[in-house]
């Protein structure tokens, strides 16, 4: 399984010692294509570096069959189902309401 996640590494919610921090635009060095991953927390996307994190998402999906990703506003949510389209990728995307934060929005597909 990929996984990707920003917010998680830098507010403590992962533990360092289970995590690799890798810049996600050389994952398939270090890791294989795999039928399931996730980004999760992958906030906060804002219009000045959301191509970079379009970048980050884009080869998320090419690693994977399906993905997983959380996000912390339905905004965020809106701008992974237009990348997904422009690749082919049908979104399903739900509101979580367990967490106000940084998982709120659920985007799988």
């Amino acid at each position: 399984m990929v996984s990707i996640s920003a917010c998680g590494i830098i507010n403590g919610g992962f533990n360092p010692e289970g995590t690799i921090c890798i810049d996600c635009r050389n994952a398939d060095i270090f890791l294989p294509s795999t039928g399931k991953g996730h980004g999760i927390m992958l906030g906060e996307i804002h219009s000045c570096e959301s191509e970079l994190w379009e970048e980050l998402v884009m080869f998320l999906f090419d690693l994977c069959d399906e993905a997983l990703i959380t996000v912390g506003t339905e905004s965020e949510s809106a701008l992974i189902t237009e990348w997904a389209a422009s690749c082919g990728r049908m979104i399903e995307v739900f509101e979580n309401e367990r967490d106000p934060i940084y998982d709120r929005w659920v985007c799988v597909g």
